[in-house]
C-alpha cells in the first residue's frame, strides 16, 4: 500500500468527533499566512543542538558536515499520520543515500523518552530529535496552538501536553518538511495545516535529483 493509500485509509476511519475537531483547525489557520511565516527556499536553516532518541546531543553543524538533510517536524508519537509518513520517508531515504549523502531528521517536542519509543516502534533508522518547548520549530516558523475542541479531543484520548511536553501551552509543530543542502540553505519548504494529507513523497524526489546533480 502506498503512503497516499495508507493516509486515505486513516482519514476514512476518523470518528465524527475527530472530524469536527480537525475541521476547526482547517477553518482557523490560513495556510498562506502560515506559509509566509515559515522559512522559505533560499533561507538559511537555524543552527541547533538537540538531544536525540539515544540521549546524545546532536548539532546541525555535525549533521550538515556529512549530509544534505530532510528535516521533518512531526506532531507527536500519538499522530498515526506522522508515523506512516516518517516510515515512508525513512525507507525512501535509505534507497537514495547510495547516490547522494542524504539523511532524514525527525523533530518533535515530546520528552520523557518518547522519542526512543517512537523510533523503536516504527523501526526508524533516522535521527529522532527532541525539541524541548518547540524552540527550533518556532525558529522554522511552523508552530501553532491547538484550538479548544482539538485539545478536548486529545485529552479524551489521554494525550496531555503536561505529560508529553512538560507544559500546558498546547503548542505543536505543523506537519512540515524542509530539505537543506550541505551549505545550510533551505532548498525545499513544505507545511501542512491539513495533517491528514502529505505530499512529501511526490515533491521531494525532484529536489533531491537537483541536489544530486549539483554535487
Amino acid at each position: 500500500m502506498s503512503l497516499k493509500e495508507t493516509l486515505d485509509a486513516l482519514r476514512s476511519a476518523m470518528t465524527e468527533e475527530a472530524t469536527a475537531a480537525y475541521a476547526e483547525i482547517l477553518e482557523r489557520f490560513d495556510s498562506q499566512m502560515l506559509g509566509r511565516r515559515a522559512l522559505k527556499i533560499g533561507d538559511r536553516m537555524p543552527e541547533f543542538v538537540l538531544p536525540n532518541a539515544e540521549g546524545k546531543l546532536v548539532s546541525s553543524a555535525q549533521l550538515l558536515s556529512k549530509h544534505s538533510l530532510i528535516i521533518n517536524f512531526y506532531r507527536g508519537s500519538w499522530c498515526p499520520y506522522c508515523s506512516v509518513t516518517l516510515k515512508a520517508l525513512d525507507s525512501w531515504v535509505k534507497t537514495q543515500s547510495e547516490r547522494i549523502p542524504l539523511a532524514l531528521v525527525a523533530i518533535s517536542p515530546e520528552t520523557g523518552g518518547r522519542a526512543s519509543e517512537f523510533k523503536a516502534i516504527n523501526e526508524l533508522e533516522c535521527e529522532v530529535l527532541v525539541d524541548v518547548d518547540n524552540a527550533i520549530a518556532v525558529q522554522f516558523g511552523v508552530v501553532i496552538r491547538l484550538p479548544k475542541r482539538y485539545q478536548t479531543l486529545l485529552l479524551g484520548r489521554g494525550i496531555d501536553p503536561k505529560t508529553l511536553h512538560g507544559g500546558e501551552g498546547w503548542l505543536i509543530p505543523l506537519a512540515s518538511t524542509f530539505v537543506v543542502s550541505t551549505g545550510g540553505q533551505i532548498v525545499h519548504s513544505e507545511l501542512h495545516v491539513d495533517h491528514t494529507r502529505r505530499t512529501e513523497m511526490e515533491t521531494i524526489p525532484p529536489v533531491i535529483e537537483r541536489l544530486s546533480s549539483s554535487v
